[in-house]
Order: C-alpha cells, then sequence, then structure tokens
C-alpha cells in the first residue's frame, strides 16, 4: 500500500505550501496530491479550492484574479 499526503501535511503548516509538502515528504509519504487552479492571466497556483474565499476570507476564483493579486493575499 502506498501512502499519498493530501494536500501535503496540512495539520502541522499551511495546506499545499512548500512547507507542507517539505514536511510530508519528510514523514516518509510515497507521494503528494496537489490542485492546480489556472489564474485570469493564464498562471497557475496550488491551492485545494478555486474558490479563495475558505484560505483567504476574500470571496472570490482564482480564474478570476491574476496570479500577482492572488499572491497579495493573506492565508489565515
Amino acid at each position: 500500500m502506498k501512502v499519498i499526503a493530501h494536500r501535503g501535511a496540512g495539520s502541522t503548516t499551511v495546506e499545499n505550501s512548500a512547507a507542507a509538502l517539505k514536511r510530508a515528504i519528510s514523514l516518509g509519504v510515497d507521494g503528494v496530491e496537489v490542485d492546480i487552479w489556472p489564474t485570469r492571466d493564464e498562471g497557475f497556483v496550488v491551492l485545494h479550492d478555486a474558490d479563495l474565499t475558505r484560505l483567504t476570507g476574500r470571496p472570490g476564483w482564482t480564474s478570476y484574479l491574476t496570479l500577482a493579486e492572488i499572491q497579495a493575499l493573506r492565508i489565515g
């Protein structure tokens, strides 16, 4: 059986962050599952939900914002 980390090690770090992926790998998982969503300017972001509300508190979809606009949002 293989162990796949969903969103990285999100219980100890921000889900889908570089830290979550590194933590999952350090725990010895066989793989990591992430979701990738497009931005308005044809960029991509790694987020579980295309809707930004849950993580940022700002309603909206990744496809409505540019990569720079999404990078300026605070997660929390």
